[in-house]
């Protein structure tokens, strides 16, 4: 906290008063923008457009002004910052002096104090005079909980966020246990040429904001030279949480930009949300589920649970509904995080729970362990969460009447399978456009071609390849505006217009949501791409 800042507050509170004496008024006031509880624990009350009565969620600040309080764009309305450096400032509009020839500014609104921030608040007339648009709501707040509010916003800074200097903005990339040789060249050598591309451009933006048209300022302004330092950690997931505490305390990173690894992400994930460091779209197998409030890690999606829960809706939509459906596994995290995704999505269906064989890493699958499934059980629909290596003896069991569920993530080279018996029951849940049809990515391929390097993992180049991407598209759109908050908040709401995909159909983030790709293909092998079918659970 800046020395100017514990002043603001204590002005603020001195004019108001305390809100609730035996609670701390900063905390008070982010309860009340986050949450829209007051202190009495009732539910904020609004009105908007003059008659509709809301309360509590529906009416919390945050929900409009954004967690950064730094605004953003609605249904062709613009929402301005609330932050205390540019709330409790006059709001001024400048041009710039190499544009004009001798500049100016203009002052658009004056500075709010507690007074006119109350009169905002429950009116809608700002300092000026102005009328606020009809969408922002008309507030029923007493003066202790304006000036709760008005502390909570004045602990606002423009100060940047750790990882960033007037020169450089740090990031870091992860590489986990579990993660091959063969991945771990394939992330970094993504990442380390799309900077060094970008850093040779970066003197080059810098010199335009000198002489940027005063439109363009802000654009220009935000640039730095990146620097990435790659973390790999070792041992026991146990262990991470230290070994992330003391890379960190070395060296501050302003963000985790893209990542591997082979098993569990969840104590990466559990680090990030409490140092309240972003980290964006690693490429691992097991991501974890997001609890309420977590905010800080964005992944591409759910993984093998997001497939599992698409399958098991795809079945619940058959007429007549497969039964037995049988699942096979291996007990691993992966393994587990779809089998239970898909146990889950039976029952959702109002289908039978599957019968299902759970396998450990001593268990060899012959033939003679799938001819026992087959015989004994007579799968309507047999569901098979393995590698490919497991799936060789399978290659010619008779399959009667079952049709054989593979997914695309587990077994990425399933097409060693050969069809065979299996024919025109042999079926793929692919995450991704289906994998014989990868017209995919095609910016990460020229790109790559260009530079001479090698595409030798598509989905884990593609993820890191777009990583990189919206981490730079983001920056260049935050103002200069260094806030963690904010750059998420930029990234949430460019997403859907990102020229490149990854592999993926369709990505999208909303407020509130931490995983971009919201649905699965489900599509016939024999049949070929054009058979998939589309399905987002």
């Amino acid at each position: 906290m800046s020395a100017a800042r514990p002043i603001l507050i204590a002005l603020l509170l001195a004019t108001f008063g305390t809100a609730g004496a035996a609670d701390d008024p900063v905390s008070v006031g982010e309860r009340i923008y986050r949450e829209g509880v007051l202190p009495s624990g009732a539910r904020l009350q609004a009105l908007v457009r003059s008659d509709v009565p809301l309360a509590g969620t529906q009416v919390a600040c945050v929900s409009c002004h954004r967690r950064s309080a730094l605004g953003s764009s609605e249904g062709g309305f613009l929402v301005p910052p609330i932050a205390g450096p540019q709330l409790f400032a006059p709001r001024t509009s400048a041009l710039h002096d190499s544009y004009t020839g001798k500049g100016g500014t203009t002052v658009e609104r004056p500075a709010y104090d507690p007074g006119s921030l109350g009169r905002a608040l429950r009116t809608g007339i700002d300092p000026g005079g102005r009328t606020l648009e009809p969408v922002m709501p008309r507030y029923d707040l007493g003066e202790d909980e304006v000036a709760a509010l008005a502390a909570y916003l004045a602990t606002f800074t423009e100060t940047p966020d750790p990882g960033v200097t007037d020169t450089e903005i740090h990031f870091a990339t992860l590489i986990t246990p579990g993660a091959s040789d063969a991945q771990r060249e394939g992330l970094l050598q993504v990442l380390e040429t799309f900077i060094r591309d970008k850093n040779a451009g970066t003197r080059l933006e810098q010199r335009r904001v000198a002489n940027a048209p005063y439109h363009k300022r802000w654009q220009y302004g935000a640039y730095r030279h990146w620097v990435l330092h790659p973390w790999t950690l070792e041992g026991a997931p146990e262990s991470w949480p230290a070994q992330l505490e003391k890379l960190y305390r070395e060296q501050p990173v302003f963000a985790v930009v893209g990542g591997v690894g082979g098993g569990a992400w969840e104590p990466v994930h559990r680090f990030c949300e409490a140092q309240q460091l972003p980290c964006l779209l690693p490429h691992t197998p097991v991501p974890p589920q997001a609890a309420d409030g977590d905010f800080y890690s964005v992944y591409l999606s759910r993984g093998a649970g997001l497939e599992a829960a698409a399958l098991a809706l795809y079945l619940g939509r058959q007429k007549p509904a497969p039964e037995p459906v049988v699942q096979v596994f291996r007990d691993t995290a992966e393994g587990r995080l779809a089998a239970e995704s898909f146990r889950r999505g039976l029952e959702a269906a109002g289908l039978p729970p599957p019968v299902e064989h759970r396998l450990t890493a001593e268990d060899t699958l012959d033939p003679s362990f799938w001819q026992a499934v087959m015989s004994e059980e007579h799968p309507a629909a047999l569901v098979a969460w393995l590698p490919a290596a497991d799936l060789q003896a399978l290659a010619d069991t008779p399959p009667g009447d079952t049709r054989l569920f593979l997914s695309a993530t587990t077994a990425p080279d399933f097409g060693r399978l050969s069809p065979g018996a299996w024919g025109e029951r042999l079926y793929v849940v692919d995450p991704y456009r289906p994998l014989a049809d990868r017209h995919t990515a095609p910016r990460l391929k020229a790109w790559a071609r260009q530079r001479g390097i090698a595409i030798t993992d598509l989905p884990l180049q593609a993820d890191t390849y777009f990583a990189a991407a919206v981490t730079g598209d983001a920056l260049a759109h935050i103002r200069g505006n260094f806030s963690r908050d904010y750059f998420l908040e930029r990234i949430e709401h460019m997403t859907d217009n990102m020229l490149d995909k990854s592999v993926y159909a369709r990505l999208t983030l909303a407020p509130g949501q931490r995983y971009m790709a919201k649905s699965c293909t489900v599509w016939q092998v024999s049949q070929g791409p054009e058979s998939a079918v589309t399905v987002t659970p």
